[in-house]
């Protein structure tokens, strides 16, 4: 339950995607202080034309918090060597920063009717999850909506690669999975490919199992089982992550 006279107290995370935003308010010294409120835009309008309008009629949207994240779900992105990095660029360890532009558009937007707020790639949560808590050669991939963000980290769990692309079903994904796994020179007997998100099914889990050994399909409840927000139906996985790594 979310004290709202006690906003301040709150952080307030919003994802956007074309397919779908989603509002998180939660206190994160209080498992059980939280609020999540999925909403569905509007297909004919852009990003920032739905998002000034969600600002204007949600009642979550109505309060002022501690803390605003603007996670954002759709932009391309990749890993550059920190000294290559500019300053918008988002570090994830020692060697290297995550880039990704948002259009002028939503940096607009964003700028002028959330001044305040953190805006992270929703990547940005789940790499430095994986980071801190599955060390290890292997390859991750998190399927949502019609993207597919894949990060590959290495023996001494620095990232080797992170990307983003658009699929369209299981046999995009197997694709660009089994070819970045090529391209990586993996092991199919010795290194670990795990997948998550809602979008796993057991038509793309059989496919990769031809062809690499160890393949883990990450459960979210299991992975989060000390976090009452991981039971939260249509919680995504980035969100999750935030969550715990506080980014």
């Amino acid at each position: 339950m979310v004290d709202y006279s006690r906003s301040q107290d709150y952080t307030l995370s919003i994802r956007l995607s074309t397919d779908g935003f989603c509002f998180l308010v939660y206190d994160p010294r209080r498992a059980d202080a939280y609020a999540f409120v999925p909403y569905d835009p509007d297909p004919l309008l852009p990003v920032p034309a739905n998002l000034k309008r969600a600002l204007a009629s949600e009642p979550i949207l109505q309060h002022r918090y501690g803390r605003t994240v603007v996670l954002l779900a759709d932009e391309p992105c990749s890993l550059v060597p920190s000294e290559f990095a500019d300053a918008a660029d988002e570090p994830v360890s020692s060697r290297q920063s995550l880039h990704f532009a948002p259009s002028p558009a939503l940096r607009r937007t964003l700028a002028s009717l959330l001044p305040e707020a953190e805006v992270h790639h929703s990547l940005q949560p789940v790499l430095r999850w994986l980071l801190a808590t599955r060390p290890g050669r292997q390859l991750f991939c998190y399927l949502h909506e019609k993207k597919m963000d894949i990060v590959a980290t290495g023996d001494d769990g620095a990232p080797l690669l992170a990307t983003t692309f658009d699929y369209r079903n299981s046999a995009d994904t197997a694709y660009y999975l089994l070819g970045t796994w090529q391209t990586l020179g993996f092991s199919q007997e010795d290194d670990r490919l795990v997948v998550a998100g809602r979008k796993v099914n057991r038509e793309l889990l059989t496919e990769l199992q031809r062809f690499v050994a160890h393949v883990e399909r990450l459960d979210a409840v299991a992975a989060f089982h000390a976090c009452e927000l991981a039971r939260t139906d249509s919680l995504t996985l980035d969100l999750q992550t935030l969550t715990e790594t506080g980014v």
